[in-house]
């Protein structure tokens, strides 16, 4: 009978033993405090506040960390964690977008794409903006 292979790990040939040693979401600190957490966020703040600083109210999907609660030493700070100061509501494209700039230097997502209501491109250092 053939392995059975993860959702991770499907399409790359790995079986359960050989997935990469991801910590759990727990374990990266999205517990069920932060769970709660998380929603009692978007009850209080449903729309992306990157969308309405353009001018534009998209519903928002993710709460996102203004400053890193991870250590550098691969610890996590509670309080910052969980500090309500510490959160804000943004849609998924900008969440992404800000963690690809973010956390990610490598990738290719440094340019902010798009624009506002009138035209203007939002990345200041497109050509067109003034």
């Amino acid at each position: 009978m053939p392995r059975e292979q993860s959702i991770h790990a499907a399409g790359r040939g790995e079986s359960r033993g050989q997935q990469c040693a991801r910590p759990s979401a727990a374990k990266r600190g999205y517990d069920k405090h932060w769970k709660r957490l998380r929603l009692a966020h978007l009850s209080a703040h449903p729309l992306c506040v990157d969308c309405l600083a353009q001018g534009i109210s998209t519903a928002a999907s993710d709460v996102d960390h203004i400053r890193k609660f991870k250590k550098n030493d691969g610890g996590i700070d509670d309080a910052l964690r969980l500090d309500p100061a510490n959160l804000q509501s943004l849609c998924h494209s900008h969440h992404s977008m800000k963690t690809n700039r973010n956390d990610r230097p490598d990738r290719a997502a440094s340019k902010v794409k798009g624009c506002t209501a009138d035209g203007t491109p939002i990345d200041e250092a497109h050509p067109w903006s003034t």
